[in-house]
């Protein structure tokens, strides 16, 4: 049986926002190593997601083929797109976060007075992790919809599905982990 402040800690721990978006799966539009660069098997593999069950089996690389083209996009090459980066609100750009599982409850003079070593620890970084939204990448690719390219467009859509998709699962996980469930 746990504690009354054990029940509130855990209860802080699952609430707090750094834990709930270390839950969220990261994903890219972006080739690997590119902020430019779109992933066009990302794009076919999303593609074929979104039109489940819309073409006859078999008729799918004939469609994709067909939508691509309606966008004028030529898959021989390879498609960059400019794109729009803020640093992570969260780190402020350090690509760090403290853990939340050391001050998710919040902390006081009255929690450093009691051990000068965690305080001197807790301000040099030695309870620091890699950043829950950037993931030590130190800035965040804002996502623009109306732009000149419609692939791009069409990529930022599918991104932000994923991501509201991602936010509401570990919103509920992390409710039912803070009840005991």
């Amino acid at each position: 049986m746990l504690t009354r402040e054990q029940m509130m800690e855990n209860r802080n721990y699952w609430n707090d926002s750094r834990t709930i978006n270390s839950m969220i799966t990261h994903d890219s539009f972006f080739t690997k190593e590119s902020k430019t660069e779109i992933d066009l098997n990302w794009v076919q593999a999303k593609w074929l997601e979104h039109t489940e069950g819309d073409y006859v089996e078999g008729t799918e690389k004939i469609e994709y083929d067909k939508w691509l083209m309606s966008m004028n996009i030529n898959t021989s090459k390879q498609i960059h797109c400019s794109s729009r980066y803020e640093l992570c609100s969260q780190c402020k750009g350090s690509g760090t976060m403290i853990d939340p599982s050391i001050d998710c409850m919040g902390l006081s003079d009255e929690n450093f007075g009691y051990d000068p070593t965690f305080r001197e620890n807790y301000f040099s970084g030695a309870y620091s992790i890699t950043c829950s939204i950037c993931h030590g990448e130190k800035e965040l690719h804002i996502l623009e919809y109306e732009t000149d390219n419609p692939l791009y467009n069409w990529c930022n859509e599918r991104l932000s599905e994923h991501y509201e998709y991602e936010y509401e699962y570990a919103r509920e996980a992390a409710a039912e982990r803070a009840m005991g469930c």
